[in-house]
């Protein structure tokens, strides 16, 4: 299609067309499903995750409408700011952020704070269609468009893909189509008339000014509230618009938690939601809330999860993957899990450090280096030779830094960050602080009033100070106030929310070059190699590349090399006319593979 219709004027002509005549073609109607197993029992068909193929133009015309719908949608406020799914922003690192920022406040004032979560079952298969429309007319869209949407819904059929073949057709009458680009948004304006109703009681809980009511992404709902009752009210409102609405709870799935500060525990208070009540957790129980453990005690959030990628990292490091696809393996399935936790989570050093641990172990084996050779090679990004994984350390430094950049300046949490972390520095200069105060202990300042004992709480503001201190060590990184908002600066520069994560790993790569050459033997190897700048291709997919030339390459630009002359222990023969008999290995090793090519 990019080939015959480079300028996408076809497609325009077939698009307009079909607006004219108020059609669509047959084709695009149909479709072919594709169960693929999940877990557990085969014979149980929900166990069976369905995957649907349907046209490819279809998706480009249902393209063009998400673009129109959407900024329809932001235009006129018809999507509220507690839906984070499939909106532009970092919402789970909102949610969780709100929702662990309401416990510890509780707690820590004693206050009453009722949670409940909540799943929809099957929510995107389920929903019936004429809820749709509905939806979609009581958020003030035209018949006009909603009957260009309509005309996508109104005959669809598909056939399921079995061992014996194609099934017959199945009429479609529920759930938003797979696959489409319009089907995200219009399943936020779907679930809309839910999440108002629930704002509409005003029912949530008051912190510090702002008012935390739900919490949505996409399916998975959040309610707050400060009393038993208010929360209850909550779930009658939303069983009462999701009953109208053809969905179901998961029961199942779902989970309450009613914290009593003042008695500082957790009861087991029963809440009702569609003629059930959902289990209510209690002190030591947790609830998986957009990836993250979430519960009475939030300090060891992550462990778990931690556990598993290390558990993974270590299959990578045992796989048959070549040493440049494990490389690749660590850096696209192990270091960002690894970040969401660090910005979502509370996570403790320990479980870092057995993870930093194995990442540097396995880095070395894969470049044949023995383990008293320096590790910046590991932390230098492709383009300087290295295999681009920075400590876990200071991964997790950069990700404080970033999701607190975040919250402060986001368009909805924004007020309420900064009412925290002034809370948080009041507590500290023990007066009400000025805005240059804030900047100040962000940076990590330990002079004037700054040298008054910690109150000892830990949250999200005490860690992004040890943070920033730490990474000031490497690099000019610095907060500063502007104009009444906290901006974060590096090296002078105002560094934007989006772009911050990926300019701080930047610069901290340029800090372990130098790093690297004052090592006083393998620096000095790295600094004349350096001068140049010669391709690097192959570390990223092996091109090229021979296994021996691979496994010599790296020890000869670390001074690694296993010489006679460069023996670091015992008094053996030092003698350079014995390097041929420590070098046969290699030469062996080369011989071998020289007539193959391993790009």
């Amino acid at each position: 299609m990019e080939r015959m219709d480079k300028s996408g004027y076809a497609l325009k002509v077939v698009f307009n067309a079909l607006h004219r005549l108020g059609t669509i073609p047959q084709a695009w109607d149909k479709s072919v499903t594709i169960l693929v197993y999940k877990k557990r029992e085969k014979s149980d068909i929900s166990n069976w995750r369905p995957i649907s193929r349907s046209n490819t133009i279809a998706k480009l015309y249902s393209l063009v409408l998400a673009n129109r719908l959407g900024r329809w949608a932001a235009r006129n406020d018809r999507i509220s700011a507690a839906q984070k799914g499939f909106m532009p922003v970092d919402g789970c690192c909102e949610h969780n952020f709100a929702l662990r920022a309401a416990i510890a406040e509780a707690r820590r004032s004693r206050r009453q704070c009722c949670i409940a979560w909540l799943d929809l079952t099957n929510a995107f298969g389920s929903v019936p269609h004429e809820t749709i429309f509905t939806s979609l007319q009581w958020a003030g869209l035209n018949e006009e468009a909603i009957s260009v949407i309509r005309r996508l819904y109104t005959t669809n059929t598909t056939n399921i893909r079995s061992h014996q073949g194609l099934t017959p057709e199945i009429s479609i009458q529920a759930g938003v189509k797979q696959g489409f680009p319009l089907s995200p948004i219009i399943f936020n304006l779907t679930l809309e008339p839910i999440i108002r109703a629930i704002l509409q009681l005003g029912s949530g809980y008051s912190l510090y000014g702002e008012s935390i009511d739900v919490l949505a992404y996409v399916d998975d709902l959040t309610f707050v509230s400060e009393s038993p009752e208010g929360l209850q009210a909550m779930l009658d409102t939303a069983g009462r618009v999701a009953t109208w609405a053809g969905l179901t709870f998961n029961r199942k799935k779902c989970a309450t938690l009613h914290i009593d500060g003042k008695r500082r525990e957790a009861l087991p208070t029963q809440f009702h939601i569609q003629e059930g009540a959902p289990p209510a957790l209690f002190e030591m129980e947790v609830y998986e809330h957009l990836g993250v453990s979430t519960g009475y005690h939030v300090t060891q959030s992550a462990n778990k999860a931690l556990k598993v990628i290390n558990f993974k990292l270590k299959m990578i490091g045992d796989s048959l993957l070549a040493p440049w696809q494990k490389v690749v393996a660590i850096n696209t399935f192990i270091l960002p899990r690894v970040s969401f936790h660090l910005k979502n989570g509370v996570v403790q050093k320990r479980p870092l450090n057995l993870i930093d641990r194995d990442i540097k172990r396995i880095g070395k084996r894969c470049l044949n280096l023995p383990q008293r050779a320096s590790a910046e090679p590991l932390y230098l990004s492709y383009q300087r030779g290295g295999l681009n994984l920075l400590p876990i350390n200071v991964v997790a430094d950069i990700s404080q830094i970033v999701h607190g950049l975040g919250l402060l300046q986001s368009a909805h949490l924004g007020q309420l960050s900064m009412a925290f972390l002034s809370n948080v520095v009041k507590k500290r200069v023990r007066r009400p602080p000025e805005l240059q105060d804030l900047a100040s202990y962000l940076c990590g300042s330990m002079e004037g009033a700054f040298a008054n004992e910690s109150p000892g709480i830990s949250n999200i503001w005490t860690r992004l100070r040890s943070a920033t201190r730490r990474l000031k060590s490497k690099i000019n990184v610095s907060w500063v106030n502007e104009d009444g908002h906290m901006t974060l600066c590096l090296n002078g520069f105002v560094l934007q929310r989006g772009a911050a994560e990926y300019a701080l790993r930047n610069s901290i790569r340029e800090y372990y070059p130098q790093k690297r050459i004052a090592k006083p033997d393998q620096g000095k190897v790295y600094e004349i190699s350096s001068a140049t700048n010669p391709p690097k291709h192959f570390l990223r997919n092996g091109d090229f590349t021979r296994f021996a030339d691979w496994r010599f390459i790296h020890r000869a630009r670390l001074d690694c090399v296993p010489l006679n002359g460069s023996q670091r222990f015992g008094n053996k023969n030092r003698k350079c006319r014995n390097v041929a008999v420590r070098m046969r290995p290699y030469f062996m090793s080369y011989a071998t593979v020289n007539q193959t090519s391993w790009s």
